[in-house]
């Protein structure tokens, strides 16, 4: 789900292409084909991003964006241990109180036990379906299709399992809490158990370089041979050097993570591992993510920070957090460009897209404190075209170079581009023609005595007319003649074109759906009205729609001052 460049979608314009930004709800909306919702909201607030990220984007290589996300307030534990995602795009998360799907949005606990029983979720990984479980109640297996719970017979069920590893031949690893290693083959169950040098119990697991290594907080690193299960090397770190965690770097190499300094672990010719220092990282690291866009660490378990090569040098970056008091951190992962760390209230969001861009237009005017209100999108295969209250631009795709089109101040409302013509709604002067070669604006409709001075919206109805909505209603605009022909369309006895009209648009050369305070219709132009979507909800001394989307399947997304409604082609909520 990760995307180099996307364009957002408003309505019947787009807005411009933006690289690298990706949230959690996206990430997953945009892989369930979700994300077509078609608002100028998005415009609205896309520039606020911008207008926001414009300040710092200069100063520094990265933009870091926190956002916390919960899991489940009404459960007493929210410790989240680690995340996995499956391929429809869902995440599962491991907390202290069970197992959580997701989407960006809510939360669902998925239960594990018989009766809903609270279990402890140290570690997962999910392979061909099936979520692998390291709890305290030893090693489980869930089919996520259909969330049924795989029998594991001859599995220990007394101890906790506390890491899970899968090795290139599809063998399961896994290391309990009394420091006894497990691998599954095939069915087939064989343990080893490694002897504490003190009464420290057993920290991690990681296979690197065809070898399984286990790590124990009491400062020793154990090498297992995997085919053997047998214990082939270990290896003291340095006095006082207690071992966080350990973690595999790009190149295959293990790094212990100990309170003095993180090591690269080599082995020399003899085959005994050996110890490397890398001082870069600093003190006490408990959490390191390596990246192709640098290194995430995590120090003292709970201070966040990002490690990376800026112009030649290494640069060392804290990212702030989004709650005032950080708490211990269990895990990073990196899912395109989001970054989650499973900490100890919950999860926490790091937008960690490198700053690639800049705001192709800023709406406010520091010299005269004054914004200009964004109202229309519209593009052709070179340029952007922006309509605000104040002027017309155009902005050049590649180039960035924008151009102001108009000189008066007119209010416009809405355009939409027909080849070398843009015809703009504006408040004042109506309907307006401008020819995008020379920039010449005119008025038109002049011919008609109803001139409609005040709309909001103008869309193409066919080659030859347009639909126009506006403070007083509905128009058809005939190219040929130049006349602006009213309608008149009742429902239900009721006039329905004589208050504010939001939104129109097209269907074909003769059919056209309108928002407005009276409702949302679908009618022809003959102002007979086919259709009226949900009906008693949106409309008259209901909500207003303000905006709508028309779905390939026919369906409607009806955007009101009460929320969100999706009508079918019928009409029907």
């Amino acid at each position: 789900m990760q995307r180099e460049n996307y364009t957002i979608n408003t309505r019947k314009r787009r807005m411009f292409p933006i690289q690298h930004i990706n949230q959690l709800h996206l990430l997953i909306l945009m892989h369930r084909k979700m994300a077509d919702l078609k608002y100028m909201l998005s415009f609205g607030i896309a520039l606020l991003l911008l207008l926001s990220l414009s300040k710092t984007s200069a100063a520094q290589d990265f933009l870091y964006y926190t956002k916390n996300i919960t899991v489940d307030l009404n459960r007493s534990h929210k410790d989240v241990h680690c995340v996995v995602q499956d391929e429809q795009g869902f995440f599962w998360a491991a907390t202290w109180n069970g197992l959580y799907r997701f989407d960006g949005f809510n939360t669902e606990h998925v239960p594990i036990m018989p009766g809903d029983a609270p279990i402890r979720i140290e570690d997962m990984i999910l392979r061909n379906g099936l979520l692998y479980l390291g709890t305290e109640h030893g090693l489980k297996c869930l089919r996520i299709s259909d969330r049924v719970l795989m029998p594991m017979p001859g599995l220990p069920t007394t101890d906790t399992v506390i890491r899970i590893r899968m090795d290139d031949r599809g063998r399961l690893w896994w290391l309990s809490h009394k420091g006894t290693v497990s691998r599954l083959d095939k069915g087939l169950l064989k343990t080893l158990h490694i002897s504490t040098y003190s009464s420290s119990v057993f920290g991690a697991l990681e296979i690197a370089e065809g070898q399984v290594w286990v790590s124990s907080y009491d400062r020793k690193l154990f090498r297992i041979d995997p085919d053997r299960v047998e214990i082939t090397g270990s290896v003291f770190t340095p006095e006082g050097a207690f071992v966080n965690n350990i973690m595999v770097d790009p190149e295959g190499k293990l790094n212990l993570l100990c309170k003095d300094m993180v090591y690269r672990v080599n082995t020399n010719a003899s085959g005994t591992p050996e110890l490397i220092p890398r001082p870069e990282f600093g003190r006490d690291v408990t959490q390191l993510l390596f990246t192709p866009r640098g290194i995430f660490i995590v120090r003292d378990r709970n201070l966040f920070g990002h490690y990376y090569q800026s112009k030649g040098k290494y640069v060392y970056r804290e990212i702030p957090w989004f709650q005032e008091k950080p708490e211990n951190t269990n895990r990073i992962q990196l899912f395109g460009n989001t970054l989650l760390v499973c900490y100890r209230s919950g999860m926490l969001m790091v937008n960690i897209a490198e700053n690639r861009f800049e705001p192709l237009h800023i709406t406010y005017h520091p010299g005269t404190d004054h914004v200009e209100t964004a109202r229309a999108i519209e593009e052709d295969d070179r340029n952007i075209y922006l309509a605000t209250y104040d002027a017309i631009y155009k902005i050049d795709k590649q180039t960035g170079r924008e151009v102001q089109m108009t000189s008066d101040k007119w209010l416009y409302r809405d355009i939409t581009r027909q080849a070398d013509t843009m015809w703009v709604a504006s408040e004042g002067l109506g309907l307006l023609r401008m020819d995008l070669k020379s920039g010449k604006v005119v008025r038109v409709g002049t011919a008609d005595k109803h001139l409609k001075k005040i709309l909001i919206c103008v869309n193409p109805l066919g080659k030859d007319r347009l639909i126009v909505g506006g403070y007083d209603g509905i128009a058809i605009y005939n190219k040929g003649n130049d006349r602006l022909t009213e309608l008149f369309p009742e429902y239900k006895g009721k006039k329905i074109a004589d208050r504010l009209i939001f939104q129109v648009e097209a269907l074909d050369d003769q059919m056209f759906i309108i928002s407005g305070q009276a409702g949302v219709y679908l009618m022809d132009d003959r102002g007979h009205v086919i259709r009226r979507y949900a009906e008693n909800v949106i409309g008259e001394d209901g909500l207003e729609p303000l905006c709508f989307w028309r779905a390939p399947d026919g369906s409607l997304w009806i955007g009101t001052t009460g929320g969100l409604f999706h009508v079918d082609a019928n009409g029907v909520i």
